[in-house]
């Protein structure tokens, strides 16, 4: 006679075996499929009181038919803090009746980390137990299961057990994470240490950590808002690794080397996917492809790094761009010299913004393609489409408000310039308020 297995007998084996696939990884969707399957139940994992790292519909039936992947099996590209599955980036929301809303959720949360036990919502059709994931004192986030009619005494003591293993998972995925990270840190020291050819000792240490010093590498530096960097220090390295490359923080800063396509591909591909793994700003500067062996990646990294403040004081907060684009600003200016960088802005164009404020005018813009045009005023009349006389009557008035001498070679450099730096700054605001409304 064959023995009925309960699925809830194998819950904690397959969670084990199934979410610690590669010894290190926490799979967020396995361990949701698991669950739902095991309790019939909508399933979500978020970080934090928000961000959905995962979630898995009802799966009723037998979990042995759920399919388990042996431990020896490759590690999964889902990680806990950049996950790829088709909820990354997005916060709790509300699911129709069944789930609780956002606002709702997040009490819920912080009703169970307080009492440090399962809470129960009744929606209108449907029941939600929302359990905080702690470890100690270290609150990682929560598990969430919906289902239509509350659960047996039975399964809710099975819950409880499946949600301290599922801390104890993500426990040790934090370990694991913060391990790596110490090791790919002292790959990143190494790499950037010397300005000199790589040593065979070096490379070796490199090979062992799976870094190809024979192939071209681009080095970015990365911004984001302060109060992210911690988050933002792990997706860095997550997607480093998964471009074949290591990321991580160096000096103070976020950095990537990863094998070189092209310095604009490279920083356009990384900023997007980090935007979309922590939901915020993101600057990504990119420098040249260098050769590692040579030992060139220091001087690349100081020069990507020196981008970012540039960057910052122009308010230039969310955009992928290169050293080679800002190379004569960071040659002309001390970026750590903020205000003196805006000085000059203001200094060379505030009467114009102030006249075109006061007069409903564009004296900015006319000068902009004046000079587009090398000076040449029919030229400029026929890009703005107005008659030559309406040309001159306008560089009369710029004239009246910059001085005469505006169009000298000693005035005109530091008006290009200006004009260059707030440019740059006005497509950042733009980006940012396309970002906002989109």
């Amino acid at each position: 006679m064959t023995e009925t297995t309960h699925p809830h007998d194998q819950l904690e084996e397959l969670l084990m075996a199934s979410a610690l696939r590669g010894g290190t990884v926490f799979d967020a969707d396995t361990v949701a499929g698991l669950l739902a399957k095991a309790f019939g139940a909508d399933v979500r994992i978020i970080e934090g009181t928000t961000r959905v790292l995962a979630q898995a519909p009802v799966r009723g039936g037998n979990l042995a038919e759920y399919p388990s992947m042996p431990p020896s099996a490759p590690a999964s590209p889902v990680r806990m803090l950049a996950p790829t599955t088709r909820t990354e980036g997005h916060d709790a929301t509300t699911t129709g009746d069944r789930s609780p809303s956002e606002r709702t959720l997040r009490e819920l949360i912080d009703r169970s980390r307080t009492d440090r036990d399962i809470v129960i919502h009744h929606g209108r059709t449907g029941v939600s137990y929302v359990s905080a994931l702690v470890t100690g004192e270290r609150f990682h986030g929560a598990l969430t299961l919906t289902v239509t009619d509350e659960l047996t005494a039975d399964a809710r003591r099975w819950l409880q057990r499946a949600v301290r293993v599922v801390s104890l998972l993500w426990l040790h995925h934090h370990a694991s994470a913060e391990a790596e990270l110490r090791v790919r840190g002292e790959l990143i020291d190494e790499l950037l240490g010397s300005r000199k050819p790589m040593s065979e000792v070096m490379r070796s240490f490199a090979a062992s950590r799976h870094f190809d010093v024979s192939r071209p590498h681009t080095v970015l530096a990365v911004g984001v808002p302060p109060e992210l960097h911690t988050s933002a220090r792990r997706a860095v390295s997550d997607v480093a690794r998964n471009h074949g490359g290591v990321g991580g923080e160096q000096s103070g800063d976020l950095i990537m080397i990863v094998p070189s396509t092209g310095p604009r591909t490279s920083a356009e591909t990384i900023r997007r996917r980090l935007r979309q793994l922590l939901s915020c700003p993101v600057v990504v500067c990119a420098s040249p492809a260098v050769d590692p062996a040579a030992g060139e990646l220091a001087s690349a990294f100081e020069s990507a790094r020196r981008c970012l403040p540039l960057l910052a004081s122009l308010n230039q907060l969310d955009v992928a761009t290169t050293t080679q684009d800002l190379a004569l600003y960071s040659l002309l200016f001390d970026s750590s010299r903020a205000d003196d960088l805006q000085q000059l802005v203001t200094g060379a164009l505030g009467p114009l913004l102030t006249y075109d404020q006061l007069h409903g005018s564009d004296l900015l813009h006319t000068v902009r393609v004046f000079f587009a045009c090398g000076g040449n005023a029919t030229q400029a009349a026929r890009h703005l489409f107005v008659h030559l006389n309406t040309m001159a009557k306008r560089l009369d008035r710029v004239a009246q408000v910059l001085g005469e001498d505006w169009q000298t070679e000693q005035r005109s450099l530091p008006l290009r310039l200006a004009l260059h730096l707030y440019d740059l700054a006005d497509a950042s605001r733009q980006s940012l308020d396309i970002a906002a409304t989109g």
